[in-house]
């Protein structure tokens, strides 16, 4: 889940990078492509942490992985 995490935060940052289209049908499609995509990948990888978090005994580890969980539900909101 970490890893995946990694990635899509990197996708993230390419698309803040991208230009915006013009025309407001191009703005449009492209929010729906890129913002619907990146909210159903934080999704899955919020349901990964979750199992992970579940699973874990270890409170230390457990902590940890709180953190990113928490912070991942954050992102969620924002989109």
């Amino acid at each position: 889940a970490m890893v995946d995490l990694r990635e899509q935060l990197t996708q993230d940052e390419k698309v803040r990078e991208d230009k915006l289209p013009r025309d407001k049908m191009l703005q449009l499609q492209y929010f729906m492509q890129n913002w619907s995509a990146m909210y159903i990948r934080y999704l899955q990888i919020f349901r990964r942490l979750e199992d992970c978090y579940d699973q874990i005994l270890q409170p230390q580890k457990r902590a940890d992985v709180r953190i990113i969980l928490d912070s991942c539900i954050g992102r969620l909101l924002e989109l």
